[in-house]
């Protein structure tokens, strides 16, 4: 690949990237409201807020490459060594945070939404541990090399991450056959609620999907083009969860109510019709409590 096609390849990233941060601080600002507003954060908030920090961060990073690559020649392997162990590690975080929460949501369906989620102020816990865990596998990798030999089985992207995924389609099927079989008129808001979370782990199954298949892609072929495999794959993730969330949440919020459900009428995240406030009740709802 010479220079003009990488530079030409690049600018179409730079143009999803710049798009996810622009969607990434429409959801952090969306965020922020909903939790001054109700001093809570509802899981279908929280699920993909903590998805868009990862996109955000890894939009930053690709569009610092383009920059570096353009104003610093002499940087350029060091600096792309830095940014993609980073890279890696956010990428990890961002698999283990969707197959975690993933988890919970399904743990919350199974029990009848009798499980007490409190993540909130403490979630520093949850982010601590998929922060060590992805600087394990992402270090851990490299040392093994260092030794002469590749350890297969604490490769990342050929075992855990695969692991994961099936960890989270599993988990995606059973929250669809859940849903199916609650009945409507009890659970009426938390069925509502469930169907915006299951879109959101649709999407994120697909973004991951592409890039398992990269990982397989890599190990039987030397050609660079499938590198876009795999930034295509995060960033049109990243863009698709912007654009779920906004289906779901809206583009105004009113700050004068205590949530959003009570406007006049709200979208069905799984048909598009349209749901009178009154059938949406708060009683049995996902929004966890925050933890002091």
């Amino acid at each position: 690949m010479n220079e003009i096609e990488f530079l030409s390849y690049n600018h179409i990233i730079d143009v999803f990237s710049v798009l996810i941060i622009i969607g990434c601080i429409f959801i952090f600002h969306r965020a922020r409201k909903i939790y001054m507003s109700k001093k809570q954060m509802p899981l279908e908030i929280k699920f993909p807020l903590y998805i868009a920090i990862t996109h955000f961060l890894f939009a930053i990073l690709e569009i610092a490459q383009t920059i570096i690559y353009i104003v610093c020649i002499e940087c350029r392997k060091n600096a792309y060594n830095i940014m993609s162990h980073i890279i890696g590690v956010i990428l990890i975080v961002n698999l283990l945070l969707g197959a975690t929460i993933a988890i919970e949501v399904w743990k919350i369906l199974k029990n009848n939404f009798e499980v007490n989620f409190s993540w909130g102020k403490k979630d520093y816990k949850l982010w601590l541990m998929a922060l060590t865990v992805s600087v394990i596998f992402e270090f851990g990798d490299e040392y093994s090399q260092l030794f002469g030999k590749e350890l297969f089985f604490i490769r990342f992207d050929l075992v855990i991450s695969f692991v994961f995924f099936l960890v989270t389609i599993y988990c995606l099927i059973r929250i669809h056959i859940r849903l199916n079989k609650l009945d409507s008129n009890i659970y009426e808001s938390d069925i509502y609620n469930s169907k915006k979370l299951k879109f959101y782990i649709l999407v994120f199954c697909f973004q991951w999907a592409f890039i398992i298949l990269y990982y397989i892609l890599r190990r039987i072929t030397t050609s660079f083009y499938i590198v876009y495999v795999y930034i295509l794959a995060i960033a049109i993730g990243g863009l698709c969860n912007v654009i779920v969330f906004i289906r779901n949440e809206g583009i105004f919020y009113n700050l004068g109510s205590i949530t959003q459900e009570e406007t006049p009428e709200i979208n069905d995240p799984e048909t598009g019709t349209k749901i009178p406030s009154t059938e949406i009740k708060q009683e049995n709802s996902l929004t966890e409590s925050v933890s002091e």
